[in-house]
């Protein structure tokens, strides 16, 4: 049985705290590949076992039956997970609607020039070194410390 504190506790379920460049970069990896099997890879597994034509209106509701609701779960999960390494930064969370918004109006547009855009802020963003010192979204989280899991505050005075 799961321990529900743990799993609770799991860094992709909270805006809160910091998340250094690692582990931010494995929780992007994770999270698309989850995305990209339960999305994508599932429905289509579905749609061969039944034998669904591939261009019928059933195979394309199915399909986006399964896409949509992973797609913004995932979105929820990967907005947190940045959130956090906006935190690490030193910045606060909410420049990741700055980051919207230019990608919005980019591709309003010229979609293709507004994804590269956004792919080099948020390589910019993963490559940004760490605060080296406690800032005001929490403490310093030691070099790949805490990497699936939110560290527990310490009590005062204990090391």
């Amino acid at each position: 049985m799961t321990d529900k504190k743990n799993f609770r506790n799991l860094r992709c379920f909270t805006w809160r705290g910091r998340m250094r460049r690692l582990p931010y970069f494995i929780w992007g990896i994770c999270l698309t590949a989850l995305m990209f099997a339960i999305g994508y890879i599932l429905p289509l597994a579905i749609i061969v076992g039944l034998n669904l034509d591939a261009g019928s209106g059933r195979t394309a509701q199915l399909m986006l039956c399964f896409s949509l609701p992973v797609t913004i779960l995932f979105s929820i999960f990967t907005f947190f997970t940045l959130i956090q390494r906006l935190h690490d930064i030193g910045i606060s969370g909410w420049w990741i609607l700055l980051i919207l918004f230019v990608y919005s109006l980019i591709s309003v547009g010229f979609r293709d020039v507004g994804e590269i855009v956004v792919a080099v802020i948020g390589l910019v963003i993963m490559l940004w070194p760490s605060d080296s010192k406690d800032n005001k979204f929490g403490i310093n989280v030691p070099e790949n410390g805490a990497f699936f899991f939110k560290p527990e505050p310490k009590p005062m005075g204990q090391p």
